[in-house]
Protein backbone atom coordinates (compact mmCIF):
# COMPACT_ATOMS: atom_id res chain seq x y z
CA UNK A 1 0.00 0.00 0.00
CA UNK A 2 3.15 2.41 0.87
CA UNK A 3 4.42 1.49 -2.45
CA UNK A 4 1.22 2.40 -4.25
CA UNK A 5 0.73 5.80 -2.31
CA UNK A 6 4.40 6.68 -3.36
CA UNK A 7 4.50 5.97 -6.73
CA UNK A 8 1.43 8.51 -6.89
CA UNK A 9 3.47 11.60 -5.67
CA UNK A 10 6.52 13.17 -6.23
CA UNK A 11 7.37 14.56 -2.95
CA UNK A 12 8.92 11.13 -1.73
CA UNK A 13 6.83 11.66 1.63
CA UNK A 14 6.60 7.89 2.49
CA UNK A 15 9.19 5.85 0.52
CA UNK A 16 10.63 5.23 4.22
CA UNK A 17 7.70 3.58 5.03
CA UNK A 18 7.36 1.35 2.04
CA UNK A 19 11.09 0.21 2.82
CA UNK A 20 9.88 -0.50 6.87
CA UNK A 21 7.32 -2.44 5.25
CA UNK A 22 8.90 -4.31 2.97
CA UNK A 23 11.27 -5.22 5.77
CA UNK A 24 8.22 -6.15 8.15
CA UNK A 25 7.03 -8.61 5.22
CA UNK A 26 10.22 -10.36 5.02
CA UNK A 27 10.02 -10.82 8.63
CA UNK A 28 6.08 -11.84 8.74
CA UNK A 29 7.63 -15.57 7.52
CA UNK A 30 9.71 -16.09 10.54
CA UNK A 31 8.75 -14.36 13.62
CA UNK A 32 5.74 -13.07 15.10
CA UNK A 33 3.69 -8.92 15.15
CA UNK A 34 6.23 -7.42 17.61
CA UNK A 35 9.47 -8.50 15.23
CA UNK A 36 7.56 -7.29 12.56
CA UNK A 37 6.73 -3.89 14.34
CA UNK A 38 10.34 -4.04 15.07
CA UNK A 39 11.63 -4.73 11.81
CA UNK A 40 9.39 -1.94 10.30
CA UNK A 41 10.58 0.62 12.65
CA UNK A 42 14.39 -0.05 12.41
CA UNK A 43 14.60 -0.26 8.90
CA UNK A 44 12.26 2.79 8.43
CA UNK A 45 14.29 5.05 11.05
CA UNK A 46 17.63 3.68 8.79
CA UNK A 47 16.20 4.91 5.82
CA UNK A 48 15.25 7.96 6.78
CA UNK A 49 18.47 8.68 8.28
CA UNK A 50 20.43 7.20 5.17
CA UNK A 51 18.19 9.46 2.90
CA UNK A 52 19.37 12.65 4.92
CA UNK A 53 23.09 11.39 4.98
CA UNK A 54 23.48 10.47 1.15
CA UNK A 55 21.51 14.05 0.44
CA UNK A 56 23.17 15.95 3.06
CA UNK A 57 26.45 16.80 0.15
CA UNK A 58 23.24 18.66 -2.02
CA UNK A 59 22.24 22.23 -0.14
CA UNK A 60 18.81 22.71 0.22
CA UNK A 61 19.02 26.69 0.61
CA UNK A 62 16.82 29.35 -0.65
CA UNK A 63 18.30 31.08 -3.30
CA UNK A 64 17.24 34.53 -4.17
CA UNK A 65 14.92 34.48 -7.46
CA UNK A 66 17.21 36.08 -10.58
CA UNK A 67 14.52 35.03 -12.97
CA UNK A 68 11.20 37.24 -14.25
CA UNK A 69 11.51 41.05 -14.33
CA UNK A 70 14.51 40.92 -12.23
CA UNK A 71 16.65 40.61 -15.08
CA UNK A 72 15.26 43.89 -16.32
CA UNK A 73 17.47 46.22 -13.54
CA UNK A 74 20.38 47.46 -15.69
CA UNK A 75 18.44 47.79 -18.92
CA UNK A 76 17.68 50.44 -21.17
CA UNK A 77 14.59 51.75 -21.90
CA UNK A 78 12.83 54.29 -24.30
CA UNK A 79 10.26 56.74 -22.34
CA UNK A 80 7.08 56.43 -24.68
CA UNK A 81 4.66 58.34 -22.44
CA UNK A 82 5.72 61.68 -20.35
CA UNK A 83 6.60 59.80 -16.71
CA UNK A 84 5.20 62.32 -13.96
CA UNK A 85 4.61 60.54 -10.83
CA UNK A 86 2.56 63.74 -9.38
CA UNK A 87 0.20 62.49 -12.18
CA UNK A 88 0.79 58.47 -11.78
CA UNK A 89 1.40 58.63 -15.66
CA UNK A 90 4.55 57.22 -17.62
CA UNK A 91 5.45 54.57 -20.05
CA UNK A 92 8.49 52.95 -21.39
CA UNK A 93 9.20 50.47 -23.97
CA UNK A 94 11.73 47.60 -23.05
CA UNK A 95 12.64 44.95 -25.58
CA UNK A 96 9.96 45.63 -27.45
CA UNK A 97 7.45 45.51 -24.30
CA UNK A 98 5.57 48.60 -22.96
CA UNK A 99 6.01 48.82 -19.52
CA UNK A 100 3.73 51.32 -16.75
CA UNK A 101 6.79 53.34 -15.01
CA UNK A 102 8.06 55.89 -12.48
CA UNK A 103 10.95 58.43 -12.03
CA UNK A 104 12.96 57.02 -9.23
CA UNK A 105 13.73 60.37 -7.96
CA UNK A 106 10.02 61.99 -8.68
CA UNK A 107 11.45 64.11 -11.52
CA UNK A 108 9.25 64.62 -14.95
CA UNK A 109 11.07 62.55 -17.61
CA UNK A 110 10.04 63.50 -20.88
CA UNK A 111 9.35 61.72 -23.95
CA UNK A 112 11.67 59.97 -26.14
CA UNK A 113 14.22 60.10 -23.12
CA UNK A 114 16.99 57.10 -22.66
CA UNK A 115 16.23 55.79 -19.21
CA UNK A 116 17.67 52.93 -16.89
CA UNK A 117 15.75 50.27 -15.34
CA UNK A 118 16.71 50.41 -11.20
CA UNK A 119 13.88 48.38 -9.84
CA UNK A 120 10.76 46.57 -10.86
CA UNK A 121 7.70 46.64 -9.01
CA UNK A 122 4.91 44.25 -9.95
CA UNK A 123 4.44 45.63 -13.82
CA UNK A 124 6.29 48.87 -13.00
CA UNK A 125 9.24 50.27 -13.91
CA UNK A 126 11.32 52.69 -12.03
CA UNK A 127 13.51 54.49 -14.04
CA UNK A 128 16.41 57.00 -14.15
CA UNK A 129 17.42 58.92 -16.97
CA UNK A 130 20.88 58.08 -18.58
CA UNK A 131 22.52 61.83 -18.43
Amino acid sequence: MALAVEFHTAALVSVWFAVGAVAAYIVSFFADFLAQLGAFVFVSALALVLTFVVFKKTPFKAQKNVGGNDLFIGKNAVVTEEINNAKSIGRVTLDDIAWSAISENGLEISQDTLVSVVAVKGSTLTVRPLA
